[in-house]
């Protein structure tokens, strides 16, 4: 069985550190966020730090001393997922 994917959006994207993230639930759902460097190593888990309820939800995140490069967002929630590239300046 394969996951569906979740949709979301990034912006500003390249950003400082602090972005906001806009993804389209079906219903409220708990929501694994986590960042990943280019190596695929985790750099940070936001998965307590941000919540959302069902339909077009938005948040905020403001990365802490995180270092310029590209990194990758992935959002899972059950057997969905989604990822979207950042670029930290």
């Amino acid at each position: 069985m394969t996951k569906k994917s979740i949709a979301l959006n990034l912006y500003p994207n390249p950003c400082n550190g602090e972005f906001r993230i806009d993804i389209d639930l079906e219903n409220k759902v708990e929501l694994r966020v986590k960042l990943f460097d280019m190596t695929g190593k985790l750099v940070e888990d936001l998965s307590g730090e941000v919540s959302f309820e069902s339909g077009k939800v938005s948040g905020d995140i403001k990365l802490k001393d995180i270092k310029s490069g590209i990194y990758f967002l992935r959002v899972e929630s059950g057997k969905r997922s989604g990822a979207k590239k950042i670029v930290i300046r």
